[in-house]
C-alpha cells in the first residue's frame, strides 16, 4: 500500500505531499511526516485548515475554529427538582386558601343577608 508524506515549513504550514510510489525516498523531503490516505484527502478537501504540529498533522484551530455548538443542558440537581415541587405545593396551597377565603366570603354574606331579611 502507499505510503504518503506530508511536508510542512516551520510554522506548520503544508507546503506539499509526496507518495512513496511515485517519489524516490531522496524526492521525500526528511521534513515529510507520514500521514494516512484519509488525512491527505481531508487536507485537499479543506486546504488550509491542517498543519503540522510537533511532528503530527492536526486541524488549525486558530484558524479555523470549530463551529460552537450549544452544550446539552444539565438534568436538574436534587435540590432544583426539590425547590420545583416545592413551589408547585406552594401554589397549589395559595389556590386552596383562596378557595376558602371566597368561600368564607360567601357564608358571611349570606349571614349579612339572613340578618337584614328579618
Amino acid at each position: 500500500m502507499t505510503q504518503l508524506y506530508a511536508d510542512s515549513d516551520s510554522n506548520g504550514n503544508i507546503l506539499g505531499f509526496y507518495a512513496d510510489d511515485v517519489h524516490t525516498p531522496e524526492q521525500i523531503p526528511e521534513t515529510a511526516i507520514e500521514i494516512t490516505h484519509e488525512e491527505w484527502q481531508s487536507c485537499l478537501e479543506y486546504p488550509g485548515k491542517w498543519i503540522v504540529v510537533n511532528g503530527a498533522l492536526a486541524l488549525d484551530l486558530v484558524n479555523y475554529p470549530p463551529p460552537y455548538v450549544e452544550p446539552e443542558p444539565l438534568p436538574p440537581t436534587p435540590e432544583q427538582l426539590r425547590i420545583a415541587q416545592l413551589e408547585e405545593e406552594n401554589e397549589t396551597i395559595k389556590a386552596d386558601g383562596l378557595m376558602t377565603m371566597e368561600a368564607i366570603a360567601e357564608v358571611y354574606e349570606m349571614i349579612l343577608n339572613m340578618q337584614g331579611g328579618e
